[in-house]
């Protein structure tokens, strides 16, 4: 529901090399102001025959038609937002969501969500999921002319050609029978030096083409040939990319760093150029006027607004632009009310290590230990699982990081740490096997779900999130955070800076406004209230803390765990009920609540 994308996803899985949180950066000089819009633009909402079996039962579906561009309404150019209604028995307005990202879908979420709200509450407010545009069911789709494919991840810095660290299932190259390990020296009469070489034969090539690829294996040379497939644009992100930086050993930054920034310029343009008509028109500036159409056309005076993750970089930008058309806002693991890519992701690392430590304090003491010795171990051996498959480094950071954002996962992230240290510090080869069977099935598992989740939402992602931030980063300034991080938290922890080093290749001025900004307080008619991981795995505390602080009068509630988004999404009734009350009556909670650990996750009430 919340995107967890990280390094590999925007540049090896995502774009072409690297993804997940943060970043450092040369300020583009600042976007001159939007003019105010000119003309006014009448929403219209046109109901449609739901899908069959649509839940919750009696939910209406309708599509919104906006302005393509709210810069200039009147143009002609329109495009629509997929919305579903569930309406309440007393009709006291509408509880809105958004469920993060940038790229969730709100009409995906709309039934599991429902079904978590009290009946208080879905009886006193229609209840409204929408997909924002470029996501789901609504408008603005990325796509383009399709590109080479060859489905090779590569290791970056290689020389003396380009040594494969993945031939992905089912790729043309795995069909060619390139594996791991395979160092390719020679395509067609192109003499591959390096990763770089090969990226740029692949380009040049057409889907369809039969290429003769040299490569040496175990230090003899071979030979195979390659029918080159495609992939639509450079908007699937999923074309050839070093997956990850060195598997073991010292990490050259810098070396990373530039390979990410030349390839995801490569895809960013590409993908830019290929969608004039949908890629400038993405960002959150327009998002937050389709949500005030959408209350306009169902005739709600206010929002009750409920921000996750993402949603909360919503929430923020429409209560600065349209402050007297909201009622109650619920804000659930926050980012920072002045957003910066530099600022995400020299933050975002240093709350992984915070993350790591409180984990085991609530769930499983004995791990601290077993998490050292795990990190220590991976910094100099790859593992690997009696199915073939490995795992580095970057896999367990990312994939530990990410079970730690839900608490229903704990006993899982227990699983992986106890069979995982039991496999690598084994006395006999039986029971070295026996826990890194567990392991590798739990670290499959993780691994398709990050797949899917990046493929399905990773374009979407970049252009919002560089729409929305119009500062820009250098690889250098990369590197140099990168050390740091690595000096103060350890080896995996620069890796998941990626996520907000994605806007190589797209200047600020071809892309949507920026988020609405600045010092200036901002003072809702009732005051918002704030929902804190004290160690949420995605959106540290302290940026929910600097967001609250720009809301005069807000309440925050900080949770105890690693959970990110905590609303009906953990047990704890110092929260949910606090949270459900505000909703229901606008009662704020005490100023700064606390909460403690609720073992468990979220129970469905129908």
């Amino acid at each position: 529901m919340r995107s967890t994308l990280t390094a590999r996803r925007i540049a090896g899985v995502v774009c072409t090399i690297a993804l997940l949180a943060g970043v450092a950066g040369v300020v583009a000089p600042a976007a001159p102001a939007v003019s105010p819009v000119a003309e006014a633009f009448e929403p219209t909402l046109s109901y449609y025959k739901c899908p069959p079996k649509s839940l919750p039962t009696g939910v209406q579906c309708a599509k919104l038609t906006v302005p393509l561009d709210w810069q200039n309404p009147s143009d002609g150019r329109t495009t629509t937002i997929d919305v579903r209604v569930k309406r309440s028995k007393e009709g006291k307005g509408g509880l809105t969501f958004n469920p993060g990202g940038p790229g969730g879908s709100g009409v995906d979420a709309f039934p599991s969500v429902y079904s978590l709200l009290p009946d208080d509450v879905v009886s006193k407010f229609d209840f409204v999921g929408w997909d924002p545009r470029g996501v789901g069911g609504s408008g603005l789709k990325l796509a383009g002319p399709a590109q080479p494919f060859v489905g090779l991840g590569l290791v970056p810095g290689a020389t003396g050609g380009a040594e494969i660290s993945e031939a992905k299932p089912g790729s043309p190259a795995a069909k060619a029978g390139l594996v791991k390990g395979d160092i390719i020296t020679k395509v067609s009469d192109r003499v591959i030096s390096d990763a770089a070489d090969l990226v740029a034969e692949v380009r040049e090539s057409v889907p369809g083409d039969s290429v003769v690829v040299e490569f040496l294996r175990g230090g003899a040379s071979r030979e195979v040939t390659v029918i080159v497939g495609s992939v639509d644009s450079g908007c699937q992100y999923g074309t050839v990319a070093p997956a990850y930086p060195p598997a073991t050993g010292p990490v050259d930054w810098q070396v990373y760093w530039q390979q990410a920034a030349d390839q995801i310029a490569a895809i960013n343009t590409a993908c830019l150029a290929a969608n004039p008509d949908s890629a400038p028109y993405l960002g959150t500036w327009q998002v937050i006027r389709d949500l005030d159409a959408l209350r306009a056309a169902l005739g709600y005076s206010t929002w009750n607004y409920w921000g996750m993750s993402y949603g909360t970089r919503i929430g923020h930008a429409y209560a600065r632009t349209f402050p007297n058309r909201l009622r109650a806002v619920v804000m659930d693991g926050s980012l920072p009310s002045a957003e910066t890519t530099y600022g995400l992701a020299t933050s975002f690392p240093s709350n992984s290590w915070v993350s790591l430590q409180l984990f085991p304090a609530l769930a499983a003491p004995a791990a601290a230990r077993k998490m050292t010795v795990i990190e220590e171990y991976l910094n100099g051996k790859v593992v690997a699982f009696p199915d073939g498959t490995e795992l580095t480094r970057w896999d367990w950071a990312e994939q530990f990081r990410t079970l730690l954002g839900s608490q229903s996962q704990y006993p899982t992230a227990v699983a992986f740490v106890n069979n995982l240290y039991a496999g690598i510090t084994a006395a006999t080869p039986a029971e070295r096997a026996k826990g890194l069977e567990v392991a590798a099935m739990i670290s499959e598992s993780q691994r398709v779900l990050l797949e899917e989740e990046a493929l399905e939402m990773a374009a979407v992602f970049v252009f919002v999130n560089c729409s929305d931030l119009h500062d820009r980063v250098t690889p250098s300034e990369l590197a140099a955070a990168s050390e740091s991080i690595e000096r103060n938290y350890g080896t995996p922890r620069p890796y998941s800076m990626g996520l907000n080093a994605a806007c190589f290749g797209l200047p600020p001025g071809d892309l949507s406004p920026a988020i609405p900004s600045g010092s200036s307080m901002i003072t809702l008619k009732t005051p918002p209230v704030f929902v804190l991981s004290s160690g949420d795995t995605a959106t540290p505390w302290v940026w929910g803390r600097n967001l609250a602080n720009t809301f005069v009068g807000s309440s925050t509630i900080t949770y105890e765990s690693t959970q990110h988004v905590d609303y009906l999404f953990t047990p704890s009734d110092c929260v949910n009920e606090a949270v459900t009350d505000y909703l229901i009556t606008l009662k704020l909670p005490p100023r700064h609540r606390q909460c403690t650990y609720s073992p468990g996750g979220p129970i469905a009430l129908r």
